[in-house]
């Protein structure tokens, strides 16, 4: 085996040697000692996506099948793997049993979220209405568009500037004329102003395939509900779907979360409580009863004030859910969430 045939990235080999403590200090924990190589799997460098300087994320959309190869999806699998095995154990250890909820329900447990419906009448409705492509501008702000490609423009400038490998450079060169592609859709989107594939008035729901409108869940808590009052303690960790368009990194449209329900349980919480009083803070909504906190509210006590997470209770029910239990002075509910310092996270 020549290392011409060895030396480029993506190169696939089966090696056989020894393991051993690195005879250097450096980046390695190992080291393999290669006493044979049985087979090698050649690639094409010049036609290889991926190369040894970073790439950009969304360059790695294009392909799927190598983007677990990337040292970042890699350590996302990773930590991953960790945060779902410790969620089970941590629920089994105390008593949980672990449920699966429909991921496709009639249910709306938030009532303020916005949905994804699942449906079969696309079919029935192009024949009442002419049909309207679907692309990738749909429902994309415009604003985030211009927004990237200015980055990715200075992003193109810098790779330009540094002595950057061409692989990453014309990655970075593919992925802005895609962008720019994307505005031009946008604008040619808000010119003819599409009307929606799916509209209630136009068809009945009754010729679906389930018969009535379905959407993909947003929360599992409804059916968890049900299960506790037979079963007791329960939980669920699946995924969890909202259509609300943001352009914040805070907000996905798919997540999956952990859900937990213990029946005929009080919410009993010991905290030392401190009045804040904010004097040297202009909010942009100010505070006032009955009003939702916002990230720039919770962003304050986790970030500034506190520093640390912090854990909110006792909400006014205007500002949750119908089904959260009513406290006894008829103004709050028994709910909490906990922020947590720089992301601004709620775990409810």
């Amino acid at each position: 085996v020549s290392a011409g045939q060895i030396l480029p990235t993506g190169t696939c080999i089966l090696a056989q040697g020894v393991l051993r403590n690195p005879s250097a200090l450096g980046k390695q924990t190992i080291e393999l000692t290669v006493e044979k190589i049985l087979h090698v799997g050649t690639v094409e460098q010049d036609k290889y996506p991926l190369s040894r300087k970073r790439l950009p994320l969304d360059s790695l959309r294009d392909y799927p099948h190598i983007r677990p190869r990337t040292t970042t999806v890699a350590s996302v699998a990773r930590i991953r793997n960790t945060l779902d095995f410790a969620s089970h154990t941590f629920f089994q250890n105390r008593g949980f049993l672990h449920v699966q909820v429909p991921i496709m329900t009639t249910t709306d447990p938030e009532g303020f979220s916005e949905k994804f419906q699942v449906t079969t009448l696309l079919g029935e409705t192009s024949k009442k209405e002419s049909p309207v492509g679907v692309s990738d501008a749909d429902g994309v702000n415009p604003e985030t568009v211009k927004a990237a490609i200015q980055e990715k423009s200075s992003l193109v400038e810098q790779l330009k500037r540094s002595d950057s490998n061409r692989e990453a450079l014309a990655a970075a060169v593919q992925d802005l004329k895609k962008t720019n592609e994307l505005a031009q859709q946008i604008e040619t989107r808000e010119k003819s102003k599409p009307i929606t594939a799916v509209k209630p008035d136009l068809v009945s729901f009754n010729a679906d395939f389930f018969g009535r409108q379905i959407y993909l869940t947003v929360s599992g808590r409804l059916h968890l509900e049900s299960y506790a009052c037979a079963l007791g303690h329960v939980y669920s960790f699946g995924p969890r779907f909202r259509a609300d368009k943001t352009v914040s990194a805070k907000h996905v449209a798919e997540m999956w979360t952990v859900e937990a329900e213990m029946a005929f349980a009080q919410l009993e919480v010991s905290l030392c409580i401190i009045k804040v009083q904010v004097t040297d803070k202009a909010f942009k909504t100010q505070l006032q009863w009955g009003v939702p906190l916002t990230d720039e509210h919770l962003s304050y006590l986790a970030d500034d004030h506190y520093r640390r997470p912090v854990i909110i209770y006792d909400y006014p029910k205007a500002v949750k859910p119908f089904y959260v239990r009513l406290n006894d002075d008829g103004k709050t509910v028994a709910a909490f969430e906990m922020v947590v310092p720089k992301n601004g996270y709620k775990a409810r």
